[in-house]
């Protein structure tokens, strides 16, 4: 058995699709503890089979990851201080589905964590200063969220404020059978002048009868359609013709367009896609190669580049960030 001290550590608890909770774990060890050689790294870690005579229990649970390495007789570091782990050609070997499997195909793993959990742990040594970025954002990198558009089935210009502005209302509405309305009083009102006081109230759903004698435009829509063309004031409990104040932010040159995006456009402001090329360089500094991808992804799902081409072109090294060290894993 080994002991080792750690001066800090951090983990995260990750729930995935048809599996049990696992976790994500950084230690940073002490002076006294720390991985200098190779043979520090054996201690810790390994890469074989793990001999059925000294680690009985763990015949029935191998660690397994179907990818070949090559046979090496000593852990070594390489220039750019990833580890080559010890991987021997000891003729200890498993069947898997019919498949011969020996130490070349083994996960790096610690074998008294794995005795005393009875489950996969993967156990890396990382001695290099530009993985902190990726250590960090893996074990933060928090549950799976997904990125989604809503558009119209005949691709009609779909108008974001009147969708805001439809939503907040038909979520509001009021509705009541005769009579039955809600009436509201002070704790010292007697009942009689409640309710004459509350007769000469209209409520938001008799103002809607209310409405519909007065305006004839608005007889041909529902109660939940009403506020596409009316709005409601509170203070004069009464619907009026509601006016298209943001008409004027799609106006250019007076030309109504059917987008802010479109207006947005006509006015230059996006025309060069400079703002998405900012906001990759930016969000470099705090985010994996791996989510600036998928970033660049949702934007092209959502169209919202004018040139993505350009953009990928002025970026594309920040976005390839991470790859070569996935394809050397």
């Amino acid at each position: 058995m080994f002991h080792f001290a750690f001066i800090s550590g951090m983990y995260t608890v990750e729930f995935q699709k048809r599996r049990l909770p696992h976790a994500h774990i950084s230690v940073w060890l002490s002076g006294s503890s720390k991985l200098i050689t190779g043979k520090d790294i054996d201690r810790i870690i390994s890469t074989e089979l793990p001999d059925p005579k000294l680690y009985p229990k763990m015949a029935e649970k191998k660690c397994i990851k179907y990818f070949p390495k090559t046979f090496r007789g000593l852990t070594t570091i390489d220039d750019d201080g990833y580890p080559q782990y010890t991987c021997r050609d000891s003729g200890i070997t498993i069947q898997k589905m019919g498949t011969t499997l020996d130490n070349r195909y083994v996960v790096p793993y610690n074998p008294h964590l794995l005795m005393r959990y009875a489950g996969h742990v993967n156990v890396e040594y990382c001695n290099k200063s530009n993985s902190i970025k990726y250590l960090f954002k893996y074990v933060n990198k928090g549950p799976d969220r997904a990125t989604l558009q809503i558009t119209n089935n005949n691709d009609e210009p779909v108008d974001e404020i009147k969708q805001y502005y439809d939503c907040r209302y038909v979520s509001t509405l009021m509705f009541h059978l005769l009579n039955e309305q809600l009436v509201y009083c002070d704790d010292n009102e007697d009942l009689e002048s409640t309710v004459n006081r509350n007769l000469q109230i209209e409520t938001m759903f008799l103002a809607w009868f209310e409405a519909n004698r007065v305006y004839v435009e608005g007889r041909n829509l529902t109660y939940s359609e009403y506020p596409t063309k009316f709005v409601y004031s509170k203070t004069e409990r009464k619907y009026v013709v509601a006016k298209d104040i943001y008409e004027c932010v799609r106006r250019v040159n007076n030309v109504v367009l059917d987008t802010y995006k479109d207006a947005c456009y006509a006015l230059g402001h996006l025309n060069d896609d400079k703002e998405f090329i900012d906001a990759i360089k930016e969000a470099s500094d705090l985010f994996s190669g791996h989510q600036l991808r998928k970033l660049f992804v949702s934007w092209l799902n959502m169209n919202t580049m004018t040139e993505p081409f350009d953009v990928w072109n002025a970026t594309w090294t920040l976005l390839g960030d991470g790859i070569l060290h996935e394809r050397r894993r």
